[in-house]
């Protein structure tokens, strides 16, 4: 009973907290102000476990390296409020948000980790641009209010494999191999040198991370099955509300049409015209 009411306690504080955040969000568009969420927020800690081998193993990447993103920003987290996105274009920082969901799937990593490049990447693409910053400020909310560990994890598990520790140096050469020669093949001869110095797992992890963010199109874009849920629902709606609006008025008709008031009978026009006026012809 106790736990019970522990977790309905700490849903509660949680939907109050999103209720305010979005206030806050909300208030600070309408005063064209940049949120601040670094005060909200209190630069929450989130630490989510690595990926576990044995001692004779170590997790390197699985090749082919397959990297993610559902849904560009949208698909960052923060449950619902992704709902109030959807149906938009891919915004400037898509990219950006490619990377920080791509960033999961690379084996090695921390959330820190991924949560800095993401910041980085956007402060690079904003570049002081007042829209794009309070656009970002959203995206990093929906980051801090979604369960980074739900998405870290499985990732993680997606995209290590244990093998032997003798047999690191082959997948890493092979991985920066594959990436080399469709992207950079004038610069493959840099692959070795590059592995010797990347012979661990996160130091591995982070050279890949600064090849995914130099080459996104290594990231995947694939369909989020909440987000197309949410877009569904929209399309709907707005397909009942225009089957339910009224057909719209024909302003020919209100130009071709003579007030009731101003009808003539030619016929009696013509007749007039004809006959002689007093005082007129004898």
């Amino acid at each position: 009973m106790r736990s019970s009411s522990s977790s309905s306690s700490t849903a509660r504080r949680r939907g109050v907290f999103f209720v305010v955040a979005l206030g806050v969000v909300a208030a600070a568009r309408a005063q064209d102000e940049k949120p601040n969420l670094d005060d909200l927020l209190s630069k929450q800690k989130r630490a989510c476990p690595s990926h576990k081998c044995a001692k004779s193993e170590v997790a390197v990447p699985k090749r082919p390296l397959k990297l993610t993103s559902k849904g560009a920003c949208q698909g960052l987290g923060g449950g619902g409020m992704s709902m109030f996105s959807a149906n938009q274009e891919r915004d400037q920082l898509a990219g950006c948000c490619d990377v920080r969901q791509a960033c999961n799937e690379i084996c090695g990593t921390t959330v820190k980790q991924c949560d800095e490049q993401f910041e980085s990447c956007i402060n690079t693409t904003c570049a002081g641009d007042e829209d794009c910053e309070r656009s970002a400020g959203i995206h990093k909310l929906m980051l801090q209010l979604g369960d980074s560990c739900a998405k870290f994890s499985p990732g993680q598990a997606q995209g290590c494999q244990c093998i032997a520790a003798d047999k690191a140096t082959t997948r890493r050469t092979q991985i920066l191999e594959d990436v080399y020669k469709k992207f950079a093949p004038e610069s493959i001869d840099k692959v070795g040198g590059l592995v010797a110095k990347a012979d661990s797992t996160k130091k591995f992890a982070s050279l890949l991370l600064k090849l995914v963010a130099k080459y996104p199109a290594l990231v995947k874009q694939v369909q989020d099955p909440q987000q197309a849920y949410f877009d569904n629902l929209m399309k709907e709606a707005a397909a009942k509300k225009d089957a339910k609006a009224p057909p719209p008025k024909d302003a020919d008709d209100d130009d071709d049409a003579t007030p009731p008031g101003d009808v003539v009978d030619l016929d009696d026009e013509a007749a007039e015209q004809a006959s002689p006026s007093s005082g007129g012809e004898l």
